[in-house]
């Protein structure tokens, strides 16, 4: 039985704990008619509220009536940051997403949101209020992954070839 080496573990050791640490969670959405933690509120009218939940890679907007805090399911919804649109989706529970990593690189975006709803359209401003790691690693979270793999699969390859060498017999004298 071939036993393994003590650097050759710890690489071992190194290397399924930088797998482990670099999952990324599961990405889940608000559903329901429950606020999950860490819903802030984004912006407020006279006829609408609306929520926003920052979840892994994706935004998530709330939109309710002020008067009964009913979710509005409307068709005409619209999401800009700057200036630029930001393409957003309706979710079947009344809720719309949006990809973080089109917010921009600031971490407190400010939101223009325009809602049609009952033959009117709101202008909705707000500022939200992003986790500090949302729109650094937007753009990077993969890129670096690869270079952790890299640079675990270059250590655990040099400690295979020293702990797989054969010690040179010493000299007869």
């Amino acid at each position: 039985m071939k036993t393994f080496s003590k650097p050759l573990l710890a690489c071992g050791l190194l290397w399924l704990a930088g797998i482990t640490g670099c999952t990324p969670p599961a990405a889940t959405h608000v559903s329901g008619s429950a606020t999950p933690a860490g819903t802030q509120l984004l912006a407020q009218s006279a006829q609408l509220i609306v929520l926003a939940h920052v979840d892994s890679d994706w935004l998530t907007l709330r939109i309710q009536r002020t008067s009964d805090q009913t979710p509005l399911v409307s068709k005409d919804v619209a999401v800009s940051v700057a200036g630029h649109a930001i393409p957003v989706k309706a979710k079947p529970d009344g809720t719309y997403v949006l990809p973080v990593k089109q917010l921009g690189t600031t971490y407190t975006p400010t939101l223009d949101i325009v809602v049609g709803h009952d033959g009117i359209r709101e202008i909705l401003t707000g500022k939200l209020t992003l986790p500090q790691s949302a729109p650094a690693t937007a753009g990077r979270g993969h890129s670096q992954m690869f270079w952790w793999i890299a640079n675990i699969a270059v250590v655990f390859a040099v400690a295979m070839y020293f702990s797989s060498r054969k010690k040179k017999p010493e000299p007869a004298e």
